[in-house]
């Protein structure tokens, strides 16, 4: 046992040098003491860890943004200055920051998580090797076309309604949370489930509406399958993410309007649409409802890396995130061109061209911003449009704020379900490929 001082019994023949020890001690002991209280303040409780859902009492590997990363003074373990990438063992302290940090820059994520060392090491190499192929492939000509008949897209898209588009938002948003770790987290799952169920029934298509369960999250995605007629091994995805966020650990109410409520919507509004034609497409449709993509992309992770490891020929993803608020003004639209496709943009600015007539704006969102992330990382061709530019985007999302208000706006937001139905069908009956 230590032997314990008493101040008070200080020799008088030692009270200088030993005072200077005592008061050099107390100084310690308040520094260590506020960094404590700055720590417990930015840091959320134990509880909140849990409910938040991640193996936090262990370091976790994550693909992560370096901006995030520098700006909280964090190490990682491998980086990519030009790509702005790196790799990271984060403990739960660091997890929380980086949450932190993503909640107030109201941003989605801005990580993904990884199974181990290697396989954030192996994700990190993947998206090495499909920039430099992009980048190869931005230099020369880029050749998309106009697959279908104009007309046959003209129709089609003057079937996305404003009206039902709304009612599906309000329908997903009236959960009082769609959060990944509460204590149903399937509820509004089962629920799509057995709307497309009904859909496809009534379509007479050939095709499989599945729940797909994790091993990161209780939470499971949807998947809805039509099979292509002609080449039905080549695959066209269309994907959202369902769960949602608010407060530290998803404790408080997050209804999730925009964020994402609105992908979610325009995916089912052009699902549906596609169904009630009742015409199969010459290459296989898959539509995604994503699971925990606020958790670090869990969902469209595990979705992704299966089908690489099955080597399935998934030639375009597009994925749905944030349409409702037009942060620009209506009808102008990010085109996020970090870790997407450059063909895939083109592609975008012909069928604005030639349909749409929306602005069209180049930004970026970061690393990890949404699961097109988890495809993009395992090679698949992916495109982001986005509600805005990421500087003026919705401001309340991951709060109790995040509601169908004022601003929203289902007019804007409708230009993304005809986005979603454009890109589905006319690559969806074509042999071109990014």
């Amino acid at each position: 046992m230590a032997q314990s001082i008493s101040p008070f019994s200080i020799n008088p023949k030692n009270a200088s040098r030993k005072s200077w020890h005592y008061l050099w001690q107390l100084l310690v002991f308040a520094a260590l003491a506020l960094v404590a209280a700055q720590t417990s303040a930015s840091v959320p409780t134990e509880e909140a860890k849990n409910r938040y859902g991640h193996a936090l009492e262990r370091p976790s590997y994550v693909l992560v943004d370096l901006k995030s990363m520098d700006a909280l003074g964090l190490k990682t373990i491998h980086r990519n200055e030009e790509l702005q990438i790196g790799v990271a063992a984060l403990p739960t302290d660091q997890i929380w920051r980086l949450v932190a940090r993503s909640h107030q820059l109201n941003r989605c994520g801005g990580f993904q998580m990884a199974d181990n060392l290697d396989q954030a090491i192996s994700l990190l190499t993947s998206v090495e090797k499909t920039e430099r192929r992009h980048r190869l492939q931005a230099s020369g000509p880029l050749f998309p076309q106009i697959s279908v008949n104009e007309q046959e897209l003209q129709n089609l898209i003057g079937m996305a309604s404003e009206s039902d588009l709304r009612s599906q938002v309000e329908w997903i948003s009236a959960y009082r949370s769609r959060y990944h770790r509460q204590a149903d987290p399937n509820q509004h799952v089962v629920s799509m489930e057995s709307r497309l169920k009904a859909l496809l029934n009534a379509s007479g298509l050939p095709g499989s509406v599945e729940l797909i369960t994790h091993r990161s999250t209780q939470q499971k995605t949807v998947r809805l399958r039509l099979e292509g007629a002609t080449q039905p091994s080549q695959v066209i995805v269309v994907g959202a993410h369902f769960d949602s966020i608010s407060g530290w650990g998803g404790s408080s109410a997050a209804p999730g309007a925009d964020d994402d409520a609105s992908g979610s919507a325009n995916a089912l509004e052009a699902a549906k649409i596609i169904m009630s034609r009742g015409i199969r497409p010459s290459r296989t449709l898959e539509f995604f409802w994503y699971a925990a993509e606020e958790a670090g992309l869990l969902g469209s992770k595990e979705v992704a890396d299966a089908y690489a490891q099955e080597k399935k020929d998934v030639v375009a993803v597009l994925q749905l995130d944030m349409t409702l608020f037009p942060g620009n003004g209506e009808h102008v639209i990010g085109n996020i061109g970090d870790h997407t496709n450059p063909w895939l943009r083109e592609y975008l600015r012909q069928l604005n061209e030639r349909f749409l007539k929306v602005r069209l704006v180049d930004d970026e969102c970061g690393y990890g911003c949404s699961d097109h992330a988890s495809w993009h990382a395992r090679g698949f061709a992916t495109l982001l449009p986005f509600e805005a530019t990421s500087n003026t985007m919705n401001r309340n999302i991951h709060t109790t704020r995040d509601l169908i208000d004022a601003r929203s706006n289902f007019k804007h937001s409708n230009t993304f379900t005809q986005i979603a139905l454009l890109f589905a069908w006319d690559l969806g009956n074509s042999s071109l490929r990014p």
